[in-house]
């Protein structure tokens, strides 16, 4: 039998719970993740678990029972309630993945020089960026990785991915971007071979070319660039929260 108490479904009460403490003055910006069927049960059936048990009992607890009895009975009633909330879960969650079709990031904005700029919903498929990536530079980007080098064209995709904390990408400027090279734990390397080598490396690469992922999985194209300084600085690394050396490309987009 399913466990009503998994972390999805605890993190997800949590977050109504909290909900229900600021507010409705407090406004949310992202769309609302799709509530489980469990989480529907909850906001129906919390003042009867109280009931139950009185103040001050552990009702999430009571509540998890009440759950399991309902997902286990074989009441003809209790089956179409069931039915009913797993179709109420069905219907968020496409409400929400159509919401997300449709939502632009906060961290989206370009505040200087939105001309050139092209968006796309999806990766893969007709329109996606994948395909306009292959349009524009000839190559196709490895997926994983924030520094594609191509060596056979000689060109050098950058992705910067939004809300990465042990990077310092800054893409308000669209004509002067700033782009952290490789190196997610301990000092920055400039000759480390596989990805910042070759970027820096003029008789490597001739053409560079910048994207950036959101986070609700969308692309924006910049465009072409090319390298016109570097700096350092201190910033945390990936795996905890010890400082290192990074070192940052100002770009300069080619008209």
């Amino acid at each position: 039998m399913e466990k009503w108490n998994t972390q999805e479904n605890i993190e997800a009460l949590n977050i109504v719970a909290l909900n229900i403490k600021r507010g409705s003055s407090d406004k949310i910006k992202d769309p609302k993740r799709g509530k489980s069927a469990y989480i529907f049960f909850c906001a129906k059936k919390r003042e009867e678990a109280k009931a139950n048990l009185g103040e001050g009992a552990n009702v999430t607890s009571e509540l998890g029972r009440m759950w399991n009895s309902l997902k286990a009975s074989t009441e003809s009633a209790d089956k179409k309630f069931l039915e009913s909330l797993k179709a109420e879960a069905a219907n968020d969650k496409t409400r929400y993945n159509k919401e997300m079709e449709d939502y632009v990031s906060p961290y989206a904005i370009v505040q200087k020089d939105p001309n050139n700029l092209i968006r796309r919903k999806n990766w893969n498929g007709p329109g996606g960026m994948r395909e306009l990536i292959l349009e524009k530079t000839g190559c196709t980007p490895f997926t994983a990785c924030g520094i594609s080098y191509r060596k056979a064209k000689r060109t050098t995709i950058l992705k910067s991915v939004d809300n990465t904390p042990y990077y310092d990408d800054d893409l308000e400027d669209s004509n002067t971007p700033e782009y952290t090279l490789f190196g997610h734990n301990g000092d920055q390397d400039e000759n480390e071979r596989k990805f910042n080598e070759p970027l820096l490396n003029e008789s490597k690469t001739k053409h560079i070319y910048l994207y950036r992922q959101l986070i609700n999985k969308q692309y924006i194209w910049y465009g072409k660039y090319k390298i016109i300084g570097k700096k350092s600085k201190l910033h945390k690394s990936k795996d905890d929260d010890s400082m290192r050396n990074i070192i940052i490309l100002i770009l300069k987009r080619c008209l």
